[in-house]
């Protein structure tokens, strides 16, 4: 005799469909807010707090004003030069430095910043003629912001020196000064380079490079072609991809004029870095591979370029679905 039959008269031949929507029916009414308790949760973060997108904006921008009042690594009129790629971690990134500079922001973020584009275009598989409207789509934007920006072409780091990436000499075990001496240092070094000037340029400022030609000559796209092609595996290529970006972006910033890089990366990229090392069997460099900061030499009176990883940025203890969320 069957004994599965329940209150609800159901036995072994029964359906069990309607008993799991009836569960399921029963949780899926929304769930409030854990700061405001009005607004329906749009998201949840961390080990399950549900917030609203109001809450979670508010969330997300004290945690990136908290996080570079905490790391104090920016000075006041410092110029940073930001890496964009368009992506959702990096657009956040571009975003909130645009509010903190924003005239109705209570505490103004106090560092000149500068964008800067690599175009990889032609390891993308994409035509001239793509390149050349994902191109003008960028520069549209990044025109948009107000701020210095520079486009760069990947096959610009072909042209770079074998000695780009450097130890700096903040590595050779001195204790490093406070951050209010290096503060002060700092100002005392513009006023100097504002004196020599006449004082007609201020600390940061920065003209718009000229026109250059869109793309870059085609027999230097093949070069960089032929390079990705020599490479076997797939995994290779992406970090050939990516020290390519690095060192291009650094000698960009070096050669501009900027102390910082600021980059956006989520803590979903940063897991797959330490897993893929892992599998790869580089557990002796996580550290190294990982490292938050990256320091090479800046050429203008021997100070260093900083190159601020998102992973101590407040994005970088968010993944890149709440990136998108946000």
């Amino acid at each position: 005799m069957c004994e599965a039959a329940g209150d609800d008269g159901g036995g072994c031949g029964a359906d069990p469909a309607p008993a799991r929507r009836r569960r399921g029916h029963g949780h899926s009414h929304p769930r409030p807010c854990v700061k405001c308790g009005q607004g329906s949760a749009a998201l949840v973060i961390r080990l399950g707090d549900a917030f609203c997108r109001g809450c979670f904006r508010e969330y997300f921008v004290h945690k990136f004003r908290a996080m570079l009042g905490k790391n104090r690594v920016i000075f006041p009129g410092e110029k940073v030069l930001l890496a964009l790629s368009g992506g959702a971690a990096s657009s956040a990134m571009l975003r909130q430095v645009q509010e903190g500079l924003s005239r109705e922001t209570a505490k103004r973020l106090r560092f000149v910043p500068g964008l800067v584009y690599v175009d990889e275009g032609a390891v993308r598989g994409q035509s001239p003629a793509q390149r050349e409207q994902s191109l003008a789509r960028v520069e549209t934007l990044l025109r948009a912001t107000g701020f210095p920006y520079h486009l760069a072409h990947l096959e610009q780091a072909l042209e770079l020196p074998a000695s780009i990436l450097r130890p700096g000499p903040g590595e050779s075990g001195e204790p490093n000064p406070s951050y209010k001496e290096a503060v002060e240092g700092f100002i005392q070094q513009q006023r100097h380079e504002g004196d020599g000037d006449g004082g007609t340029s201020l600390p940061g400022t920065q003209e718009l490079p000229p026109d250059a030609p869109r793309l870059p000559p085609a027999a230097r796209t093949q070069e960089l072609l032929r390079l990705f092609e020599a490479v076997e595996t797939p995994t290779a290529r992406e970090e050939l991809l990516q020290m390519l970006r690095t060192h291009l972006i650094l000698q960009t910033a070096r050669s501009r004029g900027y102390t910082k890089v600021m980059t956006g990366e989520s803590c979903t990229r940063v897991a797959i870095k330490l897993l893929t090392n892992l599998a790869l069997g580089r557990g002796a460099f996580l550290a190294v591979d990982t490292v938050s900061s990256l320091r090479a030499p800046c050429p203008r009176a021997g100070d260093n370029v900083l190159a601020w990883r998102g992973d101590v940025m407040p994005w970088g203890g968010l993944g890149s679905c709440l990136m998108r969320s946000g």
